[in-house]
């Protein structure tokens, strides 16, 4: 787990060690790249995918003809921004500040003549330990925000100040002890997604899939799964390669049992039918009974005339 990039000089020793051994969100601003972390008092997380079709109606046809466009993916998250003193609440608005500042772009700029000119939208890179990352790199996922909601707790109560300046404003400062923060990211994968089929058998892969798509599965836990030795590696893709010891022990239940396989399929019945009774003949012998038969039954209906 990465080290934050700033250590938490204040607040409480439990949020502290923390904070400080990598338990944050973080969120860059891709133009400039800087960078905000806060600590991980999430209140809620949702990642939601949704598939987008085009379906055409035809004349005479009951369902419509639908045809795949895309999968989008939104991650929303929500949550707290605490502080136990004025100290870390200066440090907080400082952050909330700046996360704020992420929604607008990067300008070129202009001169007294020439007006300035956006230079590059203001898309973000968020990171939240193996739940928000890039699938291919593990390093954070990129996005935009279509805005952020930051919501005093006015309940916890705001440090005040009636001019002595803790801000550096003129006039009264309230600084709240808490804030609430919400964003949803729509997601922007920096790498293909989606099967394809390997090289190396019949076997499909899912690209970009290097540390697992879409939350990592650290190696370690791979390990006590007992899966690693089954992982087969193809550029980005990670796949658990375990067709062919299943088409092995098919193949072998088969050959055991290859006897009574065998004689149902003399007998023309279907093998999953097939009990241990003894098999009588072949088709083309009972089709013969069953004519003889027939034709039996059509004498005696002739001698009854």
């Amino acid at each position: 787990m990465a080290a934050p990039k700033e250590k938490m000089k204040y607040g409480l020793p439990g949020e502290q060690n923390l904070y400080n051994s990598g338990l944050v969100l973080t969120v860059e601003h891709v133009p400039t790249g800087y960078t905000v972390e806060f600590s991980a008092f999430m209140e809620d997380y949702s990642d939601a995918y949704t598939s987008e079709w085009n379906d055409e109606t035809v004349f005479g046809r009951m369902d419509p003809i639908a045809t795949f466009q895309s999968t989008r993916r939104a991650i929303s998250v929500a949550w707290k921004v605490p502080s136990s003193s004025l100290e870390q609440a200066v440090v907080n608005i400082n952050k909330v500040n700046r996360l704020l500042k992420f929604l607008y772009p990067l300008y070129k700029r202009g001169s007294s003549e020439v007006p300035s000119v956006m230079n590059m939208g203001p898309l973000v890179r968020v990171k939240f330990g193996n739940l928000i990352y890039n699938s291919a790199t593990g390093g954070p996922l990129m996005g935009y925000l279509r805005g952020i909601t930051t919501q005093p707790i006015v309940e916890d109560g705001v440090y005040s100040d009636a001019g002595s300046g803790v801000l550096g404003t003129k006039g009264p400062e309230y600084l709240p002890k808490t804030f609430r923060l919400n964003f949803e990211l729509t997601v922007l994968h920096e790498h293909a997604l989606g099967f394809v089929k390997s090289t190396a058998g019949n076997v499909f892969v899912f690209q970009g899939a290097k540390k697992g798509f879409p939350y990592e599965m650290p190696t370690s836990t791979l390990e006590k799964l007992g899966t690693t030795s089954n992982i087969t590696e193809v550029g980005h893709q990670v796949i658990e390669a375990a067709g062919k010891s299943g088409q092995q022990s098919l193949d072998e239940l088969k050959q055991q049992s290859g006897h009574d396989w065998e004689r149902q399929r003399l007998a023309g019945g279907d093998p999953d039918d097939y009990g241990d009774e003894e098999v009588t003949g072949t088709p083309r012998e009972d089709e013969l009974r069953n004519r003889e038969e027939a034709e039996r039954i059509q004498n005696e209906a002739n001698d009854l005339d």
